[in-house]
């Protein structure tokens, strides 16, 4: 498996995770993209920062180039 690239997965989240999954040999279901109802952790530094998305999209962003 060659690494997966942010961008990619952000650009093509269906293929890129079918991809994964292959390589997994586990097989892709749709569910796997739905975001919502489902627990998402993530590790906190600062907690007036480190805040959870609203949107249950898989978004590119690269607001860090600026």
């Amino acid at each position: 498996m060659y690494p997966v690239r942010y961008e990619d997965l952000c650009r093509e989240p269906r293929e890129t995770s079918k991809q994964i999954c292959s390589w997994l040999k586990v097989e892709f279901e749709e569910y796997m993209l739905d975001m919502t109802g489902t627990t998402h952790h993530y590790v906190s530094g600062n907690p007036r920062v480190a805040k959870l998305p609203k949107s249950t999209e898989i978004v590119l962003d690269e607001k860090w180039r600026n």
